[in-house]
């Protein structure tokens, strides 16, 4: 008997199946998610694009709550804390397929000779930081890592150093950012390449930002890429998404609506680590959800000319970039005003699989 009432995004993969036994579930578009459809509902299984706080959950029956993300600046914590109401998310779910769309990104701008003399900088070594500073250790590839917070043993690499400072990063070919987006405490996130930050790049930097919109201010962005041409600018994540500044947009190298993140593998791992939680909270005894999708294991990939060919086999940044534009170039938005553009942007999100049907990642973990 199915005896939860589930509210869940839409674009949340595989709950059909893995709450079967035990739960009603009722879909909504993330952002048409309202209070009042919360009203008789057990638990909420979200996306990022939702907002949870005080606004959503007042008067609710909502007794826990799923996030099938990586981030949480979309949750009020200490509010679902004080109102005794669980709480769970995915930390990891997506990041071998974050690390597939940096390193085809780099690959689709340089030969591998050329990455080879690049010194690439990652800022935060979490779950996606730690996965590409393996790959570009297994590679041999030259690098630099700040993390205030994490220590990274790069003794026995000659290629590889952990910097103590954000400027001693600032010298890198390429920089690649993974933080969370965080405003407090002693090492705030929010618009941490602002104006300052932005105008002190090396000339000729390549900046690539798939962690959260606001990690770069993006009217800051759009003004020092006007001043200096020599710089290269890769976003997936915005500012006021989904309503992106198409100007800025119009100046990026590699451009897309935030799915730096959505291989089905990443996203089914996200649900089931959100299921699994929530069977944990309300004590439903079922067997675990196993993710059975196959992916070939960093480890096994020799050199880099066979990982380019096995990645660009199963993924490449460039097509997804060139199949938002031709979205957007088809509905007129470019060179039109904002129009559509935030339409265009969730609808290439939710249907996603539709645009890019073949797309999978490579693990990147630890072999056990």
């Amino acid at each position: 008997m199915k005896t939860l009432r589930l509210l869940a995004d839409e674009n949340i993969p595989g709950l059909d199946t893995l709450c079967d036994n035990w739960a009603s579930i009722r879909y909504c578009a993330g952002r048409e998610i309202t209070a009042t459809d919360l009203q008789d509902i057990d638990a909420l299984l979200v996306r990022s694009v939702t907002e949870v706080n005080s606004k959503l959950l007042t008067n609710s029956s909502v007794k826990f709550i799923g996030s099938a993300t990586i981030g949480v600046d979309h949750i009020d914590r200490d509010y679902l804390q004080q109102r005794g109401i669980g709480f769970a998310y995915a930390p990891g779910c997506n990041a071998n397929a974050v690390v597939d769309y940096v390193m085809s990104a780099l690959l689709s701008l340089y030969s591998n000779a050329e990455l080879q003399q690049r010194r690439i900088g990652i800022i935060g070594c979490g779950n996606v930081g730690s996965r590409l500073l393996r790959c570009l250790l297994h590679f041999g590839l030259q690098l630099k890592v700040f993390d205030p917070l994490v220590s990274i043993d790069t003794r026995a690499y000659s290629n590889a150093e952990q910097v103590q400072s954000l400027d001693a990063l600032m010298d890198c070919d390429v920089i690649s950012l993974h933080v969370p987006l965080t405003t407090s405490g002693d090492y705030p996130t929010r618009y941490l390449f602002d104006l300052q930050r932005l105008r002190a790049l090396a000339p000729s930097t390549l900046l690539v930002n798939s962690s959260r919109g606001a990690v770069v201010d993006n009217t800051a962005a759009k003004q020092v890429l006007a001043e200096r041409p020599d710089l290269t600018l890769l976003l997936d994540v915005w500012e006021s998404e989904p309503n992106i500044d198409l100007e800025l947009y119009q100046l990026c190298k590699i451009a897309t609506p935030h799915i730096a993140g959505y291989s089905p593998e990443g996203k089914l791992k996200g649900t089931i680590a959100i299921v699994e939680a929530a069977k944990a909270f309300f004590s439903i005894n079922s067997a675990p959800a196993k993710n059975s999708l196959n992916t070939t294991a960093l480890s096994s990939i020799k050199n880099l000319d066979q990982y380019r060919q096995q990645l660009q086999s199963i993924y490449q940044a460039s097509i997804d970039s060139e199949l938002f534009y031709q979205q957007l170039l088809n509905a007129a938005v470019i060179g039109n005003g904002q129009g559509a553009a935030g339409q265009i942007f969730d609808d290439y999100r939710k249907n996603y699989t539709q645009h890019y049907p073949t797309r999978s990642e490579i693990n990147y973990d630890i072999d056990k």
